[in-house]
C-alpha cells in the first residue's frame, strides 16, 4: 500500500469525490486493486502485453547488425536495458510514449518491452544496399518489438514489409519550457508513429575515449557495426546523445526504473580541442571530446529465450547480479 506524504504526516483520508493534491492517488490505486474495474482490466492487459517473451532475431550469423535485426540496448552506466510503455504518454501529447531503463537485475530473459527493430531510414536506399548492414555514422531508426501490436515476431523480418509496417519509433525533440524530461529537464526520449519526422533519426558513433578518437571516428565512418560493440547514440535533429543516469530514479507500472533523455556529458579537454582546432592539428570532422558513461550503449542480443533459462547465456547480456 502507497501513502502519501499528508497521510504519513497524519493527514485523514479524503473522500473519492476529492480531486485536490495527491489524494486522488488512493482513488486509482482502489480501481486498480478491484479485479473488476476496467482500469485493473486495462492494467493487466497492459502486463501481459510488454512482458511476454520475446526472441531476438539476426538476418545472418556473422556476428554484423543489419536492417531487420531484433536487439536491445544495454546501458553501460546502469546496467540496465532500454524500455518502452506503450501505454504511458511521456508528454502532454498522448501519441508519445513513454521510455525508460529497466534494470537489469529483474530482466534475465528479453520481453517485448525491452527490444527493438533496427528499421532503416529510407526504404528506397535500404533495397540499394544488398547487405543491409548497420554501419557507423549512417542514420538509422528503432521500432519497438511487434509483439506490442499482437503480430509476429518476424513481421519486420522482410524488405516488403519496410513503410507499410505500424511502427512506435524512438524519437527526441529539443528542449522547450513545456517539453522536457520529468527529472533531469534534458531533452525528452519517447517513442512516436511520425515515422517521416527527422526526429525519428539516429546515428550510431564510435564512442570518444580520448581526445584523439575523433579520428578513428572518422575513418570508420561507413564499415558495419558488430553485436556488443559499445556504441554512442546520436540524434540526428538536435546533434544530442541517448542518455541515462543512475541517480536519476522513476516510478512506472513496472517499479523503479531510470530516466531516459537526450544530452551532452563530456570529459575535460574543451580548452585543449579549441587549442587544435586553432592550430590546424585537426579538423571539426576529428576534433571531439570524451563522452561520459551515461552515453555508453551496446547492441545486445540472446538467440532465444531457451538459451537465456538454460545453462546457456550470451556473454553480452546482463546477468542477474547485485
Amino acid at each position: 500500500m502507497q501513502f502519501t506524504p499528508q497521510q504519513l504526516a497524519g493527514a485523514q483520508k479524503y473522500g473519492s469525490k476529492t480531486r485536490v493534491g495527491n489524494w486522488f492517488e488512493d482513488l486509482c490505486l482502489e480501481e486498480r486493486d478491484d479485479a473488476k474495474s476496467p482500469v485493473r482490466e486495462k492494467y493487466d492487459e497492459k502486463m501481459r502485453a510488454c512482458n511476454q517473451k520475446a526472441r531476438h532475431l539476426l538476418r545472418e550469423e556473422d556476428g554484423l547488425l543489419r536492417h531487420g535485426d531484433h536487439i536491445s540496448l544495454l546501458h553501460a552506466n546502469t546496467g540496465g536495458l532500454l524500455s518502452c510503455d506503450p501505454y504511458e504518454s511521456a508528454t502532454n501529447d498522448p501519441a508519445e510514449k513513454a521510455t525508460s531503463v529497466s534494470k537489469a537485475i529483474l530482466q534475465s530473459t528479453p520481453i517485448a518491452r525491452n527490444t527493438f527493430v533496427i528499421v532503416p531510414v529510407n526504404k528506397e536506399d535500404n533495397l540499394k544496399d544488398e547487405d543491409q548492414l548497420l554501419r557507423w555514422g549512417i542514420p538509422f531508426q528503432l521500432s519497438c518489438c511487434p509483439l506490442l501490436y499482437g503480430r509476429p515476431e518476424d513481421s519486420f523480418k522482410e524488405k516488403a514489409t519496410y513503410g507499410r509496417e505500424k511502427k512506435l519509433l524512438l524519437a527526441s525533440t529539443i528542449k522547450t519550457e513545456h517539453r522536457m524530461s520529468p527529472l533531469s529537464c534534458e531533452q525528452v526520449v519517447y517513442l512516436t508513429e511520425r515515422e517521416s519526422s527527422y526526429d525519428t533519426h539516429w546515428v550510431a558513433q564510435m564512442p570518444a575515449k580520448t581526445k584523439n578518437s575523433g579520428f578513428d571516428r572518422f575513418v570508420n565512418k561507413g564499415t558495419p557495426i558488430p553485436v556488443g560493440e559499445r556504441i554512442v547514440l546520436q540524434h540526428c535533429a538536435t546533434q544530442k546523445m541517448l542518455a541515462s543516469d543512475a541517480n536519476n530514479v522513476i516510478s512506472t507500472d513496472f517499479g523503479s526504473e531510470y530516466e531516459v533523455c537526450a544530452n551532452s556529458c563530456f570529459g575535460f579537454g574543451r580548452v585543449g580541442a579549441l587549442r587544435d582546432e586553432f592550430n590546424g592539428s585537426k579538423t571539426a570532422n576529428t576534433n571531439c571530446r570524451p563522452e561520459m558513461d551515461q552515453h555508453i550503449w551496446s547492441f545486445v542480443v540472446a538467440e532465444n529465450v531457451e538459451d537465456i533459462d538454460g545453462d546457456k547465456q550470451n556473454e553480452n547480456w546482463p546477468q542477474n547480479q547485485l
